[in-house]
């Protein structure tokens, strides 16, 4: 079992250096993308739970004794994804307040956070990861 474990660290740890950030720009921008898609999953799975529950108390909506828990359950399941998505705005607000660097030629704005094709633009004859010129 040792064995296994050592091996497993011995192949795997120099990658997970190599992949260590090397400016604190790119850790902010990791720690930012990180919490970013862990705010949309939890959006996405508080709307499925919010969707079910709908789903299985609206028969129970008319019932006299359970009427006031159901309401109680679509009000706060409201407020709950208000609360989410208020989440997901403030990252991103924060993330374009600390690393985005304004405007760059043609008026195309430059974010930091970018990797080049999935986000933001990139300043024109900048070379990216991949060895291709932005035009």
């Amino acid at each position: 079992m040792k064995r296994a474990v050592l091996a497993a660290l011995t192949l795997f740890l120099p990658g997970v250096a190599l992949a260590a950030p090397k400016t604190f720009t790119e850790l902010a921008c990791t720690v930012v993308s990180i919490l970013d898609t862990a705010t949309m999953t939890v959006i996405l799975l508080g709307l499925v739970a919010y969707f079910y529950g709908i789903a299985t108390n609206i028969g129970h909506f008319g019932e006299e004794k359970d009427h006031e828990k159901v309401k109680a359950y679509f009000f706060w399941g409201l407020i709950i994804l208000f609360v989410m998505f208020s989440i997901w705005g403030i990252v991103a607000i924060v993330k374009n307040t600390l690393f985005d660097n304004g405007v760059g030629e043609g008026g195309q704005p430059i974010n930091v956070c970018s990797s080049g094709g999935s986000g933001g633009t990139t300043r024109p004859g900048t070379i990216d990861q991949y060895g291709v010129q932005a035009i």
